[in-house]
């Protein structure tokens, strides 16, 4: 009897000791991943090396910032569509104005940024149908 609650403690300490290497094990894959991830973040270069490979894009004005990010993934001007968004936030720009643009894959997100900000005294809109007309 008395051997039998040895083993039983044996056995539920041996899980515990398992399942906090388990845990530790998970915390450390995320961590792992959220510093790659923030390292990313301040790091990242273009997708290709200059001189790249020009890509037009049309941004219509009833695309949010998130259509835009994976716009730009799938067309190859940026590996990840979250990380341009962040990188996005940490830039001096605000808005994507809407417009065709060439943009190349050899810019960086900052890049890109500056090329769809809407600037002072643009007078080119583009209606629903992706016209470029004159604003009023």
């Amino acid at each position: 009897m008395k051997t039998r609650k040895i083993i039983f403690r044996i056995i539920r300490i041996g899980i515990a000791v398992l399942i906090t290497i388990l845990i530790l094990m998970l915390f450390l894959s995320i961590g792992k991943k959220a510093y790659e991830f923030g390292y990313r973040i301040f790091t990242e270069t273009a997708v290709d090396e200059a001189p790249g490979k020009d890509v037009v894009v049309l941004v219509r004005s009833d695309m949010s910032k998130k259509e835009v990010a994976e716009m730009l993934e799938q067309k190859g001007l940026v590996n990840d569509a979250t990380l341009f968004l962040i990188q996005y936030k940490l830039t001096d720009y605000d808005e994507i104005a809407p417009g065709t643009y060439t943009l190349n894959t050899s810019m960086t997100v900052h890049d890109m940024a500056s090329a769809m900000s809407p600037m002072e005294g643009d007078t080119e809109t583009i209606d629903e149908t992706g016209e470029l007309g004159e604003t009023p």
